[in-house]
């Protein structure tokens, strides 16, 4: 049986779906949900003939058992001859697009205030749509598994709501086909935030952001893509019980998203060298910031001092040699310090490439600082070794050879990550930029 959750929605729900077929009056055009679906105008009586369901006095729905309920949350998903190709768009198999009900009832003004940038961004002050490609990364031992387990992602806006999405939408397809664009592809995948007054540039950090947590947390690169045919489907499952899994929440901030795209570029560029530089560039950008609050913390150690209440020539000496012996102007001493700052090591013992093995070992039985100090005099000479003319460059016997660049890619996208999550929760004025 089907019902609706209340009059109105029932009414405004049944108005549009009239609205549309009229409008797209062809054999193909289809409209479907739970319990019903609507090709001709007599099919509305399915959903003419629905009563409205029961709530009690604090609105809570009665004996939902065996009942189909539509409500504005619900999604229906919508199918037009104009979404039709022999190019791997939708097929007559194929369901249509997806599209929630309460975006339904208002599509025409939604879809005609939308901007849609280079065919991969759909973007209205109440919906933002990008399109993404997701694939398993070449720097990693990849997973021939074609599923995708991943957490909500929780914006720090509560208002807000972001998500991935794996279905054709109808919004951005709509669009598309308006714009005289082939729409949409079989397997499209997408990131969605909505919101009520949404800004652009603050959902491409976000979107940036969950593509950060899908690299780190589940080793799948996710990129943006234009609407371009893509024979791989991924499906995409939220808190899948198996996996137990929390909420995460996104990292929003316009200066960690300098560091994140550099991430987001690592993961994507499918050549392990190329993904060294990108890490190598994340752990060099946040050490100015590593620097900074260590030679903070010094100062503020000897400015504690009585002696600071009425400083003479020596304390002053003092304070000059601190800051001199403490500025790591070197890159591999900058380098170095975040390394160790910023580094769990129990993370990355099980990475250590084999030819760093034996000396990590060694190192590790002294101090952590011993282990990590020689990561980072590894990660300094290969990062030289692969950006500078060979014949300027002299080797140290730390490189990693290219046989082992895809380990030490790896390697280097934990540190990252260990630096990245440092750098998002110090002070924005320590953050050096």
């Amino acid at each position: 049986m089907i019902y609706f959750d209340c009059e109105s929605f029932k009414d405004k729900f049944i108005n549009a779906i009239e609205v549309f077929i009229n409008e797209y009056n062809d054999n193909d055009t289809l409209i479907a949900g739970d319990g019903y679906e609507i090709s001709e105008l007599e099919d509305l009586y399915t959903l003419r003939n629905a009563s409205i369901i029961d709530k009690d006095e604090r609105g809570i729905i009665k004996d939902v058992e065996g009942k189909v309920i539509i409500s504005e949350s619900c999604f229906c998903h919508v199918y037009i001859g104009g979404f039709k190709s022999n190019y791997g768009y939708l097929n007559d198999d194929d369901t249509g697009a997806w599209v929630k009900n309460s975006d339904f009832l208002k599509y025409k003004t939604i879809v005609s205030d939308a901007n849609l940038i280079n065919n991969m961004e759909f973007f209205h002050n109440e919906i933002y749509i990008q399109r993404i490609d997701i694939e398993y990364p070449s720097i990693d031992a990849a997973s021939n598994e074609d599923t995708l387990y991943v957490t909500d992602f929780i914006l720090p806006n509560p208002s807000e709501h972001i998500r991935l999405s794996d279905k054709a939408n109808f919004l951005f397809s709509i669009k598309l086909l308006n714009n005289k664009c082939d729409s949409p592809v079989c397997h499209d995948n997408f990131i969605i935030i909505t919101g009520d007054n949404l800004n652009i540039d603050d959902c491409r950090v976000a979107c940036n952001s969950l593509i950060f947590e899908s690299g780190s947390l589940y080793d799948v690169i996710i990129k943006a893509s234009p609407n371009n045919f893509d024979s791989h489907e991924v499906d995409i499952v939220i808190n899948n019980e198996h996996f137990n899994l929390n909420s995460t929440s996104l990292i929003i901030c316009k200066d960690t998203d300098e560091v994140i795209k550099l991430y987001n570029k690592a993961m994507s560029t499918g050549d392990s060298e190329f993904a060294i530089l990108y890490f190598s560039k994340i752990i060099e950008f946040i050490s100015q910031t590593v620097v900074r609050a260590k030679i903070t913390e010094l100062g503020r150690k000897a400015l504690s001092s009585k002696r600071a209440m009425n400083p003479d020539a020596s304390f002053i000496k003092e304070l000059q040699y601190l800051f001199k012996d403490n500025s790591y102007q070197k890159d591999s001493d900058s380098i170095k310090i975040t390394v160790q700052t910023c580094s769990y090591v129990n993370d990355i013992i099980s990475v250590i490439p084999k030819y760093m093995e034996n000396k990590f070992k060694t190192d590790l039985k002294k101090s952590e600082d011993h282990a990590l100090a020689y990561v980072a005099s590894c990660i300094t000479a290969t990062r030289n070794n692969i950006a500078h003319a060979k014949s300027n460059y002299k080797a140290s016997n730390l490189e990693a050879s290219e046989e082992h660049y895809d380990e030490f890619a790896k390697l280097l996208k934990i540190i990252s990550e260990h630096c990245i999550r440092w750098f998002s929760v110090q002070n924005p004025f320590s953050r050096v930029l």
